[in-house]
């Protein structure tokens, strides 16, 4: 296990017995920003005080990542130490998985989430389509409208 840098003088030392492979990060106050909160905190006649009651709320957390496994976990918790436990604990029933099945959910990006075990990764085509060429593509958007690598490029280009 390998411990980010910036925690290495940290007085937290992780608990779990994490895989030499895994690269893992910790906070004891952690800001998070709800799913969809950013969207209707920017649509609000005031945004500041949505922002605070809908979007965010501040936790403990444990990250862990491995290339190995393809992987990310998250943990939360009232401490680091029960964020780490959900972090392995994901990380384990996740390995454990033998017989991953995707499903999109609101990813547009390509992205799935295993229905078994919650392993996300990108199985899919985006849904977006390049408005030029008509290519899936979640490379880049621009007044609504989503371009593929090379038309970024060239939209860049034409631009300037």
């Amino acid at each position: 296990m390998e411990i980010s840098k910036h925690l290495k003088n940290d007085p937290y030392k992780p608990l779990c017995k994490w895989e030499d492979d895994f690269y893992v990060q910790w906070g004891g106050n952690g800001l998070v920003l709800k799913c969809g909160g950013l969207e209707k905190s920017l649509s609000s006649d005031n945004p500041l005080d949505e922002a605070v009651k809908q979007t965010v709320y501040r936790t403990a957390f444990f990250e862990a990542f491995s290339n190995v496994h393809d992987m990310f976990v998250r943990g939360e918790g009232d401490t680091i130490e029960i964020a780490e436990q959900n972090a392995f604990n994901k990380a384990v029933k996740q390995i454990a998985c033998n017989d991953h099945e995707y499903e999109r959910r609101h990813y547009r990006n390509g992205c799935g989430v295993c229905k078994h075990c919650g392993h996300f990764k990108k199985v899919f085509d985006p849904l977006e389509k390049c408005a030029v060429c008509g290519v899936a593509t979640y490379y880049s958007e621009r007044d609504g409208k989503w371009y593929c690598e090379e038309h970024t490029k060239n939209e860049l280009m034409i631009k300037k």
